[in-house]
């Protein structure tokens, strides 16, 4: 056995954050195999696992199989599900604090880098292969880097996954190198929860509550910390896999993104239905919609989600009124859009935007 087989034989034995790397054929959200994390994490706080899963449409007994994946949704509902039965509003932050994660590609070959800076950059680079609800980016500056969470859809718009990410990133940190981040700031952009005891626990820093993003900020000089398992024939090798992941990701495109960039290009009193986007794509409504659910979704949760965060953008904009955000979004009067926004959001458009205009008014809570 050479030196590089006997390394990736190690690898396989070590656990990250980064979710495993999707079919490309099937292009999935969150793979089933993550929910055996949950399903340890509440079991271990003393709760069965399948006394908040009976009443969901889905078959458990596929939730092992590391060939099937589910919906960020169905993901998101069981954590909050898990989160109302343990009675804990800081659940993302524990369960991202025990997460061990599971092998994949990137993740080896982020082990096999020489520093975490190194580890990172190729992170941020390949990325995109694994996730596709979130994103993370990197900033350097003079004396510090920020981790930002960048929300890719509505529901990664979620505190339970913003707290799920951040506290899970720092454990993979601590894995690569063995220390513990030296964190200079934590922001959340969420309001200031009642209690933040854990938050002190987990992030000893300022912290900024209502911040305009969710970001680690950390001492710039940390990125320079040797990766323990470092070892740059592995990282060769896996590199040329990656490289060869992300031209077929980019070539094969999923078609959900493709439906929400349709989505958005009709506006102006025109609400899009899948016949139309479907001919947009060059596909047949069928294939359409097959396409869809092997993605884990529908044309009408990903034109829901679209339209949705298009119109909270909009409310922002208090140059714009009600009536030219709904001919905006395609609807054919506001009344339409009225209805559809309460369904979306469970509010009127109206008191979203006093919400906004209230919060806009209200400075960031720094917290130490």
């Amino acid at each position: 056995m050479t030196a590089s087989e006997r390394a990736l034989t190690f690898y396989e034995n070590v656990h990250y954050i980064f979710v495993p790397m999707p079919d490309s054929k099937k292009n999935q959200n969150i793979p089933s195999k993550k929910l055996c994390s949950l399903f340890q994490y509440i079991q271990d706080r003393g709760v069965n696992p399948n006394s908040f899963v009976g009443n969901l449409e889905s078959r458990p007994e596929a939730w092992r199989d590391s060939e099937s994946s589910i919906s960020l949704d169905l993901w998101l509902t069981l954590c909050r599900s898990a989160a109302q039965t343990l009675g804990d509003s800081d659940f993302g932050l524990g369960f991202g604090a025990q997460f061990f994660g599971m092998p994949t590609l990137l993740g080896h070959m982020m082990a096999a880098c020489r520093t975490l800076r190194d580890a990172l950059q190729s992170y941020i680079v390949y990325q995109d292969i694994e996730l596709h609800s979130w994103r993370l980016a990197m900033h350097e500056r003079a004396e510090d880097v920020e981790l930002r969470f960048i929300p890719q859809t509505p529901l990664s718009k979620d505190r339970l996954i913003m707290d799920f990410v951040l506290t899970s990133t720092l454990g993979t940190s601590r894995r690569l190198t063995g220390t513990d981040l030296n964190l200079r700031r934590a922001r959340f952009s969420y309001q200031k929860p009642a209690n933040t005891c854990m938050h002190k626990t987990l992030f000893p820093c300022p912290m900024d509550f209502g911040a305009p993003e969710t970001a680690l900020v950390v001492d710039r000089a940390q990125l320079d910390v040797p990766v323990r398992t470092a070892n740059i024939e592995v990282r060769i090798l896996l590199e040329k896999a990656l490289k060869k992941a992300l031209v077929q990701h980019t070539e094969e495109r999923r078609y959900s993104i493709k439906v929400i960039e349709a989505v958005t290009k009709h506006r102006g009193g025109v609400t899009p239905d899948a016949l139309k986007v479907a001919r947009d794509l060059g596909v047949g409504i069928r294939d359409l919609q097959l396409k869809l659910k092997q993605e884990g979704t529908t044309f009408r949760k990903l034109k829901d989600s679209c339209q949705s965060e298009m119109a909270l953008d909009y409310l922002r904009d208090t140059a714009l009124g009600i009536k030219e955000i709904a001919y905006i979004l395609g609807f054919s009067d506001a009344r339409a859009f009225h209805r559809a926004f309460l369904r979306w959001t469970g509010k009127t458009p109206g008191e979203v935007r006093r919400t906004i205009v209230t919060s806009q008014k209200t400075p960031p809570t720094t917290f130490l």
